[in-house]
């Protein structure tokens, strides 16, 4: 094989090398806003149930 064809090759699988990175790095991202938005909305409903908690809790006495 020439030093041409091998470069050739080598350029085509760092081609497919790069677009599997990317595809990678696009799930990666899809994945962590997905994770995002679940925490996000863990955290509302703890901080709700915070809220009503200490609502409905009365002060501790200072005797």
């Amino acid at each position: 094989m020439t030093s041409q064809g091998i470069e050739t090759r080598q350029a085509t699988a760092l081609s497919d090398m790069n677009k599997q990175i990317e595809e990678l790095l696009l799930s990666q991202n899809q994945q962590t806003e997905a994770i995002r938005k679940e925490l996000s909305g863990e955290i509302s409903e703890l901080r709700n149930m915070m809220e009503k908690y200490f609502a409905n809790t009365p002060p501790p006495s200072t005797n």
